[in-house]
């Protein structure tokens, strides 16, 4: 476990868990060993289930979302079973089908609107592990 990167779960922290570096140290006490483990944490909490917005495109070709995110500033993966256009803070964004990640897409805390243009029928998800401090 010494110098290893670990998920730490703990009793008082159910939705959430931490990310960090081990260290262990022994002591022995006459015939006792006592062993104490240290951890270096990241700064934020995680949740251990990602928010998941699943999205269909209406007739009108756009579909709208408010996505809600804790304190940590996170990229969200989206994923879409064919073209479209995403708009974000003023600037557009074209995906193909598939799995992406857009740098210049970054939830901050808060109300996030982003807005998906496409086909009719076109499917997609945001996924994102929000961060809490």
């Amino acid at each position: 476990m010494h110098g290893k990167r670990r998920v730490i779960e703990t009793d008082n922290l159910k939705e959430y868990y931490l990310d960090g570096r081990c260290q262990t140290t022994f002591e022995r006490d006459g015939v006792v060993l006592r062993l104490t483990v240290a951890a270096t944490c990241d700064t934020y909490m995680i949740k251990k289930i990602p928010t998941i917005y699943n999205v269909t495109i209406d007739s009108a070709g756009t579909k709208s979302i408010v996505c809600k995110n804790s304190r940590k500033r996170v990229i969200p993966t989206i994923t879409t079973d064919g073209e479209i256009t995403i708009t974000f803070n003023g600037n557009s964004y074209t995906l193909d089908a598939g799995t992406h990640r857009i740098t210049n897409i970054v939830f901050t805390e808060g109300d996030n609107n982003i807005t998906f243009s496409g086909a009719e029928g076109t499917k997609l998800s945001v996924e994102y592990r929000e961060g809490a401090i």
